[in-house]
């Protein structure tokens, strides 16, 4: 700023033209009294208040028919004006829609030819395939080595034979023992105790080779005491009565949900704790019944 010279032409005369032009309206409108005349819309309705009267509607050209105002817009329109169109081309008669084939008859016939020729020719390498496959599976069943896997069911026909061959030499022993004719009967009677000794320990070899097989209980085998660990109501802290009676059931639920019917077997769990034999078992523990 400080080296700018204001005293130059360039700065002094734009500053007084500015200054004119602001000065000459000013003083015309003070000399000749102009004033500006405030210009209202003659539609608009000023009020001190809410206003609840509507104004009338305020239209500025008539309101036509509906086919005056088509007519004016498009202009004057006939039916034939739509299809005028398809005389003057005659191409466009025969010309097909885009969603259309455009295979001619000939081309149509010739693709349907070439796939059913690939088809009788999928149906023959398919049928090839299949033989192969066979001709493999003669060969593997040839083989010294091969060995048919069985399933449970040829596995469970296979125990029943071997059972139903048991019962027979159990029968043939006993008809044996009875054409001798033993004149002492307690040989008699020990045979045939050794015979169905040695029949039921068959049937229970086979049963025991037979998988989930369900083993028993020996004639002799004792049962286990089970009883439920209860403590007196005066060994806990704050007991409100003693020689309350404990009841000696013990308490279980079945921890699962399961649809149970006759010889199910299911899960429960211990709402008390037990003593079995010597061993305890704490609440929470799970048992099969």
């Amino acid at each position: 700023m400080k080296k700018i010279n204001f005293k130059q032409p360039k700065y002094i005369i734009p500053t007084l033209i500015y200054i004119g032009a602001l000065l000459i309206p000013y003083l015309f409108m003070e000399v000749f009294n102009v004033e500006i005349e405030d210009k209202k819309d003659a539609n608009l309705q000023t009020t001190e208040y809410l206003n609840a009267q509507l104004p009338s509607a305020n239209v500025s050209r008539e309101i036509g028919s509906k086919r005056k105002n088509m007519r004016e817009a498009f202009g004057e329109i006939t039916d034939r004006s739509a299809v005028q169109d398809f005389a003057e081309n005659p191409d466009t008669l025969n010309r097909k829609e885009d969603f259309e084939s455009k295979y001619s008859e000939e081309e149509l016939r010739q693709l349907d030819a070439q796939s059913q020729q690939q088809e009788k020719i999928r149906h023959l390498s398919d049928l090839n395939s299949r033989l192969a496959q066979s001709a493999r599976k003669g060969e593997a069943m040839g083989s010294e080595d091969f060995v048919v896997p069985m399933t449970d069911e040829e596995r469970a026909k296979a125990l029943a034979m071997r059972r139903q061959g048991l019962m027979a030499d159990l029968d043939r022993d006993l008809n044996n023992v009875r054409a001798q004719g033993m004149a002492n009967i307690g040989a008699v009677a020990d045979a045939q105790d050794s015979v169905l000794v040695k029949g039921a320990k068959a049937a229970r070899e086979v049963a025991d080779e037979a998988p989930n097989a369900v083993r028993e209980l020996d004639d002799d085998a004792q049962n286990n005491i089970v009883t439920k660990v209860s403590k007196d109501d005066s060994e806990y802290f704050n007991t409100l009565s003693q020689n309350a009676p404990n009841s000696n059931l013990i308490k279980a639920i079945i921890d699962e949900e399961v649809k149970a019917v006759d010889g199910s077997r299911v899960r429960l769990r211990l709402l008390d704790d037990i003593d079995i034999n010597g061993t305890p078992l704490p609440k929470g523990s799970y048992l099969y019944a």
